[in-house]
């Protein structure tokens, strides 16, 4: 990374498969590993789309898709404590004990350490890590699956919050889908504003959630019931209000 810098790269995206060697007590391990790191722009410019600097939501987007076409779905996720790695914009994914990989902006001590001065640079550089023996065991002998067309009509509605900056994405995504699994068929963060008429310390975050009965047509009154168990949970758990 710092080599490309150095010779006026700024759009960087580099992986590379290998072996670590870690040492833990007596006891040596040689890992197979991919290891990818991700800094600038999210894509070349382009007259048609747009170029936008590298986000915690493309770095998990594009995570949770390459567990996706590995089949792997059902996956927790935890914040990583990793001393390289800025806690409050990682994750690390788990199936039981089996830990899948992780990703987090890279700190500014450890780019110092390479010569890379992040507030010089006015990018984020981000680390994205595989566990590659994990996810083979986890997908050795899976088939594709595929689920027939709801023959049930989803239910789309948009909710913007007023969240303080120390509860993450993470955190509020996990209690959503925690109320109802099977009803709520997607959620996900579409818009996040700070600024004018948002408290300081605090953001703007808009939520697209699908609901979705595999059994029946759902009724207004059943949605408008998970909406406000959805209020009252962010409610009661962080004080987090609709905007």
């Amino acid at each position: 990374l710092a080599y490309n810098l150095n010779h006026g790269e700024r759009n960087i995206k580099l992986f590379e498969l290998g072996k670590v060697y870690l040492k833990k007590g007596a006891t040596h391990t040689e890992p197979f590993q991919l290891s990818i790191i991700f800094s600038g722009q999210n894509n070349e410019e382009h007259w048609q789309v747009k170029a936008a600097p590298i986000s915690p939501a493309y770095i998990k987007g594009m995570f949770e898709e390459m567990l996706k076409l590995l089949r792997i779905e059902e996956f927790s996720l935890t914040p990583c404590n990793l001393p390289f790695i800025v806690g409050s914009e990682s994750s690390v994914y788990t199936v039981g004990n089996n830990e899948l990989g992780y990703y987090g902006k890279l700190s500014a001590a450890v780019g110092e350490s390479f010569g890379i001065d992040l507030i010089e640079l006015k990018q984020d550089i981000w680390i994205v890590q595989f566990e590659v023996e994990t996810l083979i065991e986890l997908t050795r002998g899976k088939n594709m699956v595929f689920s027939p067309i709801p023959r049930f009509p989803a239910v789309n509605r948009d909710l913007s919050f007023v969240i303080a900056n120390s509860v993450s994405y993470r955190e509020i995504e996990n209690c959503i889908r925690s109320m109802d699994s099977e009803l709520i068929s997607e959620l996900k963060a579409f818009d996040e504003y700070r600024g004018k008429q948002i408290p300081e310390g605090f953001r703007s975050l808009s939520l697209h959630i699908k609901f979705q009965d595999k059994e029946k047509t759902l009724t207004d009154e059943r949605i408008d019931q998970m909406i406000d168990l959805v209020k009252k949970k962010l409610q009661d758990t962080w004080q987090i209000t609709m905007r």
